[in-house]
């Protein structure tokens, strides 16, 4: 596609090839108003999740794309691993040892195994997955007291304030929601948490200040707005007021 077909531009032109490697020119001029409109919102929302992805670019890259062993060694004072055992060194300079099963198929049930995925000095708390037979989990822990915190997914901290979210996308076996706690000093207190009933898969896209997060939301279409698909992305806004917090669709 050389041109996208947005609203109020009849004259752009779509190029499709052919197995052959024959072009073919197609106008879309005959296109009616109503057509072009929602190839525009398609667009929009391709690029809304585009953008949604490369705010999480942080989170991709310490923890989807680089093994384990490298992010240990960025932290290799504070986090070890022995013998199949994951190290958390606390503040008092004692360890937490977090130690893998090692025989899962036999018993399913107690089936551990972690991973490191971050720390946040700042805020003084560990970020490891905890894998089940099926299923995950994530856990924060603090570096001063080895306390641990059940987030659900990764926690993603705004520049100000003392909150954070976790967005947790799961059709089976993990919770399904959004989550949102805030520090108060070694603990972590839940301040909001949402679990749909109906299907919803929320991805983060970033917080526009502190009291503003930006999701995606893969949801059944709505046959108003897409009535030849079965799904739709809905660009959302989740905000806290006095109120306290509130989702705010921006389907239109």
């Amino acid at each position: 596609i050389h041109d996208a077909a947005l609203p109020g531009k009849p004259d752009l032109v779509f190029h499709k090839y052919k197995k052959e490697a024959e072009d073919r020119e197609v106008t879309v001029s005959n296109y009616s108003s109503e057509k072009l409109q929602k190839i525009g919102m398609v667009l929009f929302f391709v690029l809304t999740l585009i953008n949604a992805r490369a705010s999480a670019e942080d989170f991709f890259l310490n923890h989807r794309d680089i093994k384990e062993s490298e992010r240990i060694k960025k932290f290799s004072s504070k986090v070890k691993r022995e013998d199949g055992a994951l190290y958390l060194r606390l503040k008092s300079g004692s360890y937490i040892k977090l130690a893998n099963s090692k025989d899962c198929d036999s018993n399913p049930d107690a089936c551990r195994v972690y991973e490191f995925i971050d720390y946040i000095i700042d805020r003084g708390f560990y970020v490891i997955n905890e894998g089940y037979y099926e299923g995950d989990e994530y856990l924060m822990i603090s570096d001063k007291t080895g306390k641990e915190f059940v987030v659900h997914e990764y926690p993603h901290i705004p520049p100000e304030g003392n909150r954070f979210v976790t967005v947790s996308a799961s059709e089976a076996y993990d919770v399904n929601g959004v989550f949102v706690r805030r520090f108060e000093g070694d603990v972590i207190m839940p301040e909001f948490a949402y679990e749909p009933k109906e299907y919803a898969l929320y991805e983060f896209a970033g917080w526009k200040d502190k009291d503003t997060i930006q999701l995606i939301k893969l949801t059944n279409s709505d046959k108003e707005y897409c009535p030849e698909t079965d799904f739709m992305t809905v660009p959302v806004r989740l905000i806290s007021d006095k109120k306290g917090w509130g989702f705010y669709e921006e389907l239109s």
